[in-house]
């Protein structure tokens, strides 16, 4: 795949994300609200995107090829 190809793969893949759980930034604000009352402190938007990251991260040690 090259970089062309792989832009339009993620393209699609967020077009189809958007119209599931709607906008992304309107998304993590919903999952920081949450959070944060889970949490008891103050969560991001940015801060959930984080945590997004380390929990795929986590995911792909177990199974890299996913």
């Amino acid at each position: 795949m090259n970089k062309i190809q792989l832009l339009d793969a993620c393209k699609v893949a967020l077009n189809s994300r958007g119209q599931h759980y709607g906008k992304v930034l309107e998304n993590h604000s919903r999952i920081a609200k949450i959070w944060s009352v889970i949490l008891g402190s103050d969560i991001t938007e940015e801060q959930v995107a984080l945590m997004m990251v380390g929990l795929k991260v986590a995911r792909l040690v177990e199974t890299p090829d996913h």
